[in-house]
């Protein structure tokens, strides 16, 4: 195995043991030391690829966007329009969402989010929105937290409605103006 490949293991590693580690237990309870018994690698291993545990939080909520966005270019617009798409991956990462709920870690994914917005992985993304509002990552950044709010508090339900239901809600959340044509001047 070639170093790059290793390096990308041992990292992906960390990120997966600190997924499973913040399903159990609060994600203020989990600390480097036991990041790193868990994973069963050297400490200095850990070092290599992050200063704090916050450091890893963060690549993991940034594999999950990178993941979202392969999935969405996959999936929408066909076979599925994007808001089945997105609800579909957000109930297939539902341990996650879980975590963040509980965890009050929605301003992290916000932050990330707001960085991930300027990346190239989502210039692909942003032409399945309207091409308005697609143009402004402020206006994004709101609806994103609007979005990622709704499905973190239906993940905590264990994604009781079916996924078309909340499909729709996101759709409609998505659609409506901020605000409403009368009240333009």
């Amino acid at each position: 195995m070639g170093k790059r490949e290793y390096s990308s293991d041992r990292k992906a590693d960390f990120e997966n043991t600190l997924l499973e580690m913040m399903t159990q237990i609060p994600y203020s309870e989990i600390t480097v030391a036991s990041l790193i018994r868990k994973t069963g690698v050297a400490r200095r291993t850990f070092y290599l690829y992050y200063s704090t545990k916050d450091d890893c939080l963060d690549a993991l909520v940034d594999r999950f966007y990178r993941n979202q966005a392969l999935y969405l270019l996959r999936y929408s617009p066909v076979p599925m329009s994007f808001e089945v798409a997105n609800c579909t991956y957000w109930k297939e990462n539902k341990a996650f969402l879980k975590a963040v709920g509980r965890d009050n870690l929605l301003p992290v994914l916000l932050r990330r989010h707001a960085m991930y917005l300027k990346t190239e992985e989502t210039v692909a993304l942003k032409r399945l929105c309207d091409p308005i509002s697609a143009s402004d990552d402020d206006i994004i950044q709101f609806f994103v937290s609007g979005l990622l709010a709704l499905c973190i508090a239906w993940a905590e339900r264990d994604c009781d409605t079916p996924v078309e239901i909340m499909a729709d809600k996101l759709k409609r959340l998505i659609r409506s103006p901020l605000v409403p044509d009368d009240r333009i001047h």
